[in-house]
């Protein structure tokens, strides 16, 4: 069989401005999902090669290739279009115009894929907040996320089946880090026990579909709505115990369930079943057809799982759990209702991990005990993601399941040595950095990208990255210095 011709493939290309010659026959091919950086000193022609590419460049020689066809032969318009978008060097945005109208510029170019505006203020929730707000009165950090979301509204043809399945599979696991980092990192609960209301989902999902006949996507809220309802009885029984006695609690509780789950008539028992081929077909007659909405379906889950609990920690239960956080004695004692706050954020959890189920069981097709309450998968590998990313934060998450990905990626050859490893790793982590990567860049200034910390009422925004809330979160020995309140 012979190999896939390249995405991209560059021959000979060269570069001119008048009679100096700034790019040299550079040769190169890129493969659909590859990733390739070009390095190189000031001057060196970088800039003027992807500039090239793009039809922004001088006078140039050779010839481009872009998912075979010449790029010579199209407008940069077009180029946009099909599917290459460049940050130029300096962002170069817009800046008299709002953030909302930068991004309907990309918008209006064209797009290879469904991406709504909505979808990319999702990924980029601080652009959200100051969409109607002139791109050049962003802060810098703020401008490079409005010319990251320009390039996914402008929608690049980036992936292939097999990235799109690493990334189904990578949002499903962000969402699952998400609900964890909420759990333990903000209500101290430390639970074991995830994999039991993700087995629950999966299970409820092919009960719904395959026993009781559901439609495929009405399915889906019912086994959220199973998850939570599962989860009220179990919260009953594990919120007598505390610490340590609570993490053994909520593993006992996933073991129960799974064997319960083995035990269903209907399920396939201990070694499962797979799902019915009627029910698979109903999101999508081919492969590729499903590959691509179970992408859609798991990027959507991530992002409603980070909005949403983003949202949550904006609110007033989200005030009491970033007090619990920082000092729980503090925070009982100024008057936040404790166990009503713990009580809220389990069940908040629930029905999240009870939908990562069902994005599980899609990926696989069948559901078993081993495969879908698997202790591993859904819980063991999630606390090294927020451990090593940054607990009690909503970036260190995502931070985390990226490294998480790019380790298993490496290590993959390594056999029993993988997991080894990454427990060498998290304990390094906890011994040197508690807080994770996202602690060690704040400590060292990096503001917020998601804030969800109030500063008071007329006091200055903080100067730091000009965000407008204060630094009053996190794990600090002492309230920021902030000057003294100007008279009225």
């Amino acid at each position: 069989m012979s190999a896939p011709a390249p995405l991209l493939a560059v021959d000979k290309l060269s570069v001119f401005y008048d009679a100096f010659q700034a790019v040299h026959d550079v040769d190169l091919t890129v493969g659909a999902g590859e990733i390739v950086s070009i390095i190189g000193a000031n001057g060196a022609g970088k800039s003027s090669f992807l500039k090239a590419l793009v039809r922004q460049a001088g006078r140039v020689t050779g010839a481009a290739l872009f998912d075979g066809e010449d790029l010579s032969a199209f407008s940069t318009r077009d180029i946009v279009a099909k599917g290459i978008a460049l940050v130029p060097e300096g962002r170069k945005l817009f800046p008299s115009l709002t953030v909302l109208e930068n991004l309907r510029i990309g918008w209006e170019l064209g797009r290879r894929r469904d991406i709504g505006l909505d979808e990319i203020f999702g990924w980029f929730p601080v652009l959200a907040e100051r969409r109607d707000q002139r791109a050049r009165e962003l802060s810098g950090g703020q401008q490079q996320l409005l010319a990251l979301a320009l390039i996914c509204v402008a929608g690049p043809w980036l992936f292939d089946a097999n990235s799109l399945t690493v990334l189904t599979e990578f949002f499903v696991v962000l969402t699952l880090a998400l609900m964890w980092n909420l759990l333990a990192g903000y209500a101290d609960i430390i639970s074991v026990g995830q994999q039991g209301f993700v087995g629950v989902g999966a299970y409820a999902f092919y009960g719904f579909t395959a026993l009781a006949h559901f439609n495929a996507f009405a399915a889906i809220p019912l086994a959220a709505l199973t998850t939570l309802v599962i989860a009220v009885p179990v919260m009953a029984v594990i919120f007598r115990l505390r610490t340590a006695y609570l993490a053994v609690g909520t593993w006992v509780a996933a073991d129960v369930l799974m064997l319960v789950a083995g035990k269903l008539p209907g399920f396939g028992g201990g070694s499962g079943t797979s799902l019915p081929i009627p029910v698979v077909k109903q999101f999508g007659a081919r492969l590729g057809e499903r590959i691509d909405v179970f992408y859609v379906m798991s990027l959507g889950l991530a992002l409603i799982a980070l909005v949403a609990t983003w949202a949550l920690l904006r609110s007033r239960i989200g005030l009491g759990l970033t007090a619990m956080r920082d000092n729980e004695e503090a925070a009982g004692s100024a008057g936040v209702d404790l166990i009503r706050t713990r009580i809220v954020c389990f069940l908040w959890t629930a029905p999240f991990l009870g939908l990562a189920g069902v994005m599980t069981a899609l990926e696989k097709l069948r559901v078993a005990p081993s495969a879908s309450f698997n202790i591993t998968d859904w819980t063991i590998d999630i606390i090294f993601i927020v451990v090593i990313g940054g607990i009690g934060s909503l970036e260190g998450p995502i931070i985390g399941a990226v490294v998480f990905f790019v380790l298993r990626e490496w290590l993959a050859g390594f056999g029993a040595w993988y997991l080894i490893i990454l427990g060498v790793i998290s304990i390094a982590v906890i011994l040197f950095e508690p807080r994770g990567i996202w602690g060690a860049c704040r400590r060292r200034g990096v503001p917020d990208l998601l804030p969800v910390n109030y500063g008071p009422m007329g006091a200055e925004p903080c100067a730091l990255g000009e965000i407008g809330f204060l630094p009053i979160g996190g794990n600090q020995n002492k309230l920021p210095d902030v000057g003294s309140r100007p008279a009225r």
